[in-house]
């Protein structure tokens, strides 16, 4: 792991006598042992590279069983020097380089933790807000408030490329694939300047090539389009502090909550046209990235679905939009875009991936048993012991039951989706030949039990409802998610995404918890309504198993 990334380690409890116990010692701050076996936080620094964790499980008999498990932590600016990018000499902020070979783009490190995303009000900034709202900007502290609800949530470090792909930069990515023009080949005098003219196809495409182009010159590089939270963070920074500092981690706009002209590249300019993208150092972000604000307007890996139809996001001002609405740090998703589209206002920047990160195991959770829980009706209900896949099915997991099941390989842990109850049904026997032990579905009883717990919970995670603990149609995330993303949301118990991402299959043939293109604020709460679907399935229907 590295510093200020998520860590979760779980121990396996195979045999013995429930109810098993779990205890661990020597546990560095930040970390916690949750009750079902696993190291659950975030460190917020290097030193305890090379500790030892002991985890123990003992049975109702006295057994036990133990395990020494080993931090590997690695600071995020050691891990950018291992993926071959070279550090660059600034006191204020920590930028690397990728080799020439591959263009000599230049990175802000933006560091794993939480921050403050949505719109956190103050006095000040309500005042701010409801002058924007009167000036004719359509956004008022309730908007805000209803729209972008503030909540602080956890992203993995990653890298954030400084500046927006310029016109030279994407026509040396024409000229190497045959690629279509961004709007034409630069202009004179025009290299420095954002393209302009991209699609979010376009972009995608680019972010591929310079993946396999690092690929070829042997660095382990991953390139493509910020998230939501990604672009967020970058122009906010860490949640540090007080979130009332008009400085802080939850400005307004990427320099503070002040706002003035002459800081961005936007419609004030009165400009007919793009400036070059070094253009504005005094509107930099907290990670010293440029133009977060203005010049152009930026395709996001993030979107919404509307009548079938899934659109994307962009975030940001440019030339010919207002900063005072469109360079907010929370404001996104007024206006969805199709993909194809291209305008000349509209360029994109690239993240990179920082590598190095174990996924997480896949486990079953002891659950059930003696304990009744409350049902959506308010009964008391009795299941028996069982224990629930703590993930999803992923697209690499069921490739191992159907080797002819054909998937992006960016999706590989993606929850398998578009398969019918009888694959589901099929898969869970097969696992059980394989694994020598009872797979199925859950039945509807068991999955509300998992969801609910057996204090009555409303949402796996609690009570009130957050659209940052669930990938659902008010997300924004426009996709599924890797299984193992927004642990936030996970149970107590340590079941992941029982509310959104996919739907699920139940033993009876019902698709509960709602999805990435549902709204899980009423699919991932009780009465837990079906998914109106054939048993064919759909692109957003997935499973997990069960075993007792």
């Amino acid at each position: 792991m590295r510093a200020g990334d998520f860590l979760d380690q779980v121990l396996l409890a195979d045999g013995g006598r429930r109810p098993y116990a779990w205890s661990a010692d020597g546990l560095p701050a930040g970390l916690s042992f949750r009750t079902w076996g696993s190291v659950f936080g975030v460190l917020a620094d290097a030193s305890h590279d090379g500790s030892l964790v002991s985890l123990t499980v003992r049975d109702r008999r006295g057994n036990s069983a133990a395990r020494e498990v080993p931090l590997q932590v690695e600071a995020e600016g050691t891990a950018a020097l291992h993926s071959g990018l070279t550090e660059l000499a600034d006191e204020e902020y920590a930028v690397y380089r990728e080799p020439a070979a591959l263009g000599g783009l230049e990175f802000c490190l933006i560091p794993g933790g939480l921050f403050f995303v949505g719109y956190h009000p103050s006095d000040e900034r309500e005042q701010y807000l409801l002058e924007l709202h009167r000036a004719g900007y359509r956004i008022d502290p309730q908007l805000a408030v209803q729209e972008f609800p503030s909540a602080s949530v956890h992203v993995d470090g990653f890298l954030m490329q400084r500046y927006e792909v310029t016109q030279a930069q994407f026509a040396a990515f024409v000229r190497a694939t045959g690629h279509r023009p961004a709007g034409g080949a630069p202009g004179e005098n025009r290299a420095n300047h954002p393209a302009v003219g991209v699609s979010f196809e376009d972009a995608v495409a680019y972010c591929r090539y310079k993946t396999e182009h690092a690929a070829q010159a042997g660095l382990d590089l991953t390139y493509r389009l910020p998230t939501n939270w990604e672009w967020e963070k970058a122009s906010k920074g860490p949640a540090s502090g007080s979130p009332d500092d008009p400085h802080g981690a939850a400005r307004l706009y990427p320099w503070g909550d002040t706002w003035g002209n002459g800081m961005l590249h936007d419609l004030n300019c009165q400009a007919a046209g793009t400036v070059e993208v070094n253009s504005y150092p005094g509107a930099q972000g907290p990670f010293g990235v440029f133009d977060l604000g203005g010049n152009v307007a930026e395709w996001i890996d993030g979107g919404q679905i509307e009548s079938g139809t899934v659109y994307q996001h962009i975030r940001g001002a440019s030339w010919r939009r207002a900063g005072q609405r469109y360079a907010l740090t929370f404001f996104f998703g007024a206006e969805l875009v199709e993909p194809a589209i291209y305008q000349d206002d509209l360029g994109f920047r690239c993240v990179l991936e920082l590598s190095g990160r174990a996924a997480p195991q896949q486990a079953f959770v002891p659950l059930g048993g003696k304990d009744p829980f409350v049902d959506g009706r308010g009964e008391r209900q009795y299941v028996g012991s069982f224990q629930m896949a703590r993930f999803a099915v992923t697209n690499q997991e069921f490739a191992e039951f159907r080797p002819d099941h054909r998937y992006d390989a960016r999706r590989a842990a993606h929850p398998v989706t578009g398969i019918s109850h009888r694959d589901a049904m099929d898969f869970c026997r097969w696992k059980t030949e394989h694994d020598g032990r009872s797979f199925w579905l859950p039945t509807r009883a068991e999955w509300e039990r998992a969801c609910r717990g057996v204090q009555g919970r409303r949402y796996p995670w609690g009570t009130e409802y957050s659209k940052y603990r669930c990938n659902s149609l008010e997300s924004g995330w426009g996709r599924t998610v890797a299984v193992w993303d927004l642990w936030e949301g996970a149970t107590p118990e340590g079941v992941y995404n029982l509310c959104g991402n996919t739907f699920e299959w139940t033993r009876e043939g019902e698709a509960l918890g709602g999805s990435w293109c549902s709204t899980c604020k009423a699919f991932g709460a009780e009465p837990y309504q079906s998914a109106s679907v054939d048993q064919d399935g759909r692109d957003d229907v997935g499973f997990r198993c069960v075993t007792y």
